[in-house]
């Protein structure tokens, strides 16, 4: 996909670049890069004294990327008093999501809905217009995955968010003692019917490329989706990775026919190249021709 395509609905987006809302020159890159989404950042990367600065900036940083075909995340802040200010920016500003770290459970989640439907009906945008993404980041909040998984309708997906949690744990944050942890999350995660995003690994180093790719692969693999990223180039490798081959194309395709022919002679599950199709094959086949390439 490339920068002048249309825009993807924020259930399609596989690369989420993240920029600080404050650097105009990564918003320009931003704009010309494959990223399906751009994050704009008003928490760690903007310094506290900052803040009302960053949060003034947003409105003309997604008019910006909305004209470049860019559909809009805004990471926003915790504690209550500076997300509340920041919600109510980005909803006036008509972004896709709202990335909410450090959630502290269901109720966190269920009074910013509250809160955004108000300002959406402030504003004029159709209701549930705004997408909420969850970043579970203590042992208390992922130990309620679950719960925080099915407690909005607006919630697009959940991830762990690896530094803070592994700092609160006492662990390092390595891709082997965040691993067991992270696929818990997307268990929930699929329970809830939403999409399980982030990777295994860390997305902190943006030159070691080829190792970063393989990192992505094992993520692909266990089920991931939605990778953040703070480089263009990761960007392009994770849209690699989750573009489907045109092997895999084939094969679906393939798998989606023959699906629709059993179908209408009222049959389901059936042979095909020497293997049992059935429904969670073909649901998988589907899925596949509805990824982003």
């Amino acid at each position: 996909m490339t920068a002048a395509a249309a825009s993807l609905p924020a259930d399609r987006w596989q690369s989420i670049l993240f920029v600080p809302v404050l650097r105009d020159r990564y918003i320009e890159k931003a704009c010309t890069s494959v990223a399906h989404a751009v994050q704009l950042d008003l928490e760690d990367s903007i310094p506290a004294s900052d803040k009302e600065r960053a949060r003034a900036a947003l409105g003309a940083a997604v008019r910006a990327l909305r004209s470049a075909g860019k559909p809009v995340s805004v990471r926003v802040n915790q504690p209550m008093e500076l997300a509340a200010a920041d919600i109510a920016a980005a909803v006036e500003a008509g972004v896709d999501a709202l990335m909410l770290p450090k959630v502290l459970g269901p109720a966190h989640i269920e009074l910013v809905d509250e809160l955004v439907g108000r300002l959406e009906a402030r504003t004029g945008a159709a209701p549930g217009t705004t997408r909420l993404i969850a970043a579970l980041e203590t042992p208390g909040a992922y130990l309620q995955a679950q719960a925080i998984g099915r407690c909005s309708p607006r919630l697009l997906g959940m991830m762990l968010g690896g530094e803070d949690f592994a700092r609160e744990c006492g662990c390092e944050p390595t891709e082997e003692a965040m691993r067991g942890f992270k696929l818990n999350v997307l268990a929930a995660a699929r329970a809830a019917g939403i999409r399980p995003m982030g990777a295994l690994g860390s997305i902190a180093d943006f030159r070691e490329l080829d190792a970063y790719e393989s990192m992505l692969r094992r993520s692909r693999a266990c089920g991931f989706e939605g990778i953040t990223c703070i480089h263009p180039a990761q960007a392009e490798r994770i849209n690699k990775v989750y573009a489907p081959d045109e092997d895999t194309l084939a094969w679906a395709r393939k798998v989606v026919e023959m699906a629709e022919r059993v179908a209408a002679e009222g049959r389901g599950a059936f042979e095909l190249d020497g293997r049992m199709i059935d429904a969670p094959i073909v649901a998988r086949a589907r899925r596949v021709l509805d990824a982003p390439r």
